[in-house]
């Protein structure tokens, strides 16, 4: 058995260059796997400000901006893979659940409002949650839930150990 790694950090981003740089930086730690990112944030928390660091860090070079009314946007990152961003602030949790479950051709899915999906519904892939809040007119913070490490058990770890005869 294989169990998700699960860990947080919180930036913070006391202005939109900052909010910016830290979706480039993110950008530099993703694997190439399939994963999804949640961004939850009130209007105007900095979500597509991210967004748009995160396309940038991953060479995209259209200009990324919130698909309120088209839903879901499309673009190639600089080593060709698909990069989806879909935006949920529109739907109820069925048309949000529909629209995200037939977004199957990606390899990073950026979903801003993601507290519109229902709650018991999970990727089969890693999962990044960034919440972005501000708590104050000149702060920002970042909070950043990883749950997109793949680590095996302690106990399959010696298992397959014994298996190889290391």
């Amino acid at each position: 058995m294989i169990v998700t790694s699960k860990d947080t950090a919180v930036l913070w981003l006391p202005e939109a260059e900052n909010t910016h740089f830290s979706g480039q930086k993110l950008a530099r730690t993703l694997y190439g796997t399939s994963t999804t990112i949640y961004l939850h944030g009130d209007v105007g928390a900095g979500k597509t400000t991210f967004l748009q660091g995160l396309a940038k860090g991953l060479g995209i070079t259209d200009y990324v901006t919130s698909p309120n009314f088209a839903l879901e946007q499309r673009y190639e990152t600089a080593k060709g893979l698909p990069f989806t961003h879909i935006d949920l602030y529109r739907l109820v949790p069925q048309q949000a659940l529909a629209l995200v479950e037939s977004s199957t051709e990606h390899v990073i899915r950026c979903i801003e409002w993601a507290e519109r999906l229902p709650e018991q519904w999970q990727p089969d892939e890693p999962v990044i949650r960034i919440t972005l809040s501000e708590p104050s007119p000149d702060e920002r913070l970042a909070e950043m839930r990883f749950e997109d490490v793949l680590v095996p058990l302690r106990t399959d770890v010696e298992k397959w150990r014994n298996e190889v005869a290391l």
